[in-house]
């Protein structure tokens, strides 16, 4: 984008941030249910066109889908754990990302309706069949 390969591209705020403070990229909106604290000025991709598609916090840490349950719920519990702590959330309010914890099954969900969400969108705007 910096470049000018681009005109538009979605990214995350706090990637972009030194991009943004430099006046080199505007931000357009946000695709969060609520204005975010680092640019609060900033409008929801809701409020500024319309659209309800939010693609806001989600990290996730993979494993084989036939990982033995036992593993399975000592990693959940570590990431839980983490994600919990305050120096792991101070360290990511300062950088300026969300927190949010999902369980193992609980994110797969998250991650089954951003699939469908986004492959919807692109169908959409005819960038996929």
């Amino acid at each position: 984008m910096v470049a000018g390969g681009v005109q538009i591209a979605p990214v995350s705020p706090p990637e972009a941030r030194s991009l943004i403070d430099a006046g080199k990229v505007r931000l357009l909106a946000v695709m969060a249910d609520k204005p975010i604290a680092m640019y609060p000025s900033v409008p929801t991709l809701k409020a500024a066109t319309g659209s309800g598609w939010t693609l806001g916090v989600w990290r996730g840490i993979g494993a084989p889908k036939n990982i033995p349950a036992e593993a399975k719920d000592k990693l959940a519990a570590a990431v839980q754990k983490v994600v919990a702590s305050k120096d792991y959330t101070d360290f990511m309010a300062k950088q300026g990302y969300g927190v949010a914890y999902a369980g193992p099954d609980e994110f797969a969900k998250v991650m089954a309706k951003s699939d469908a969400d986004l492959g919807a969108t692109m169908k959409a705007v005819g960038l996929a069949k």
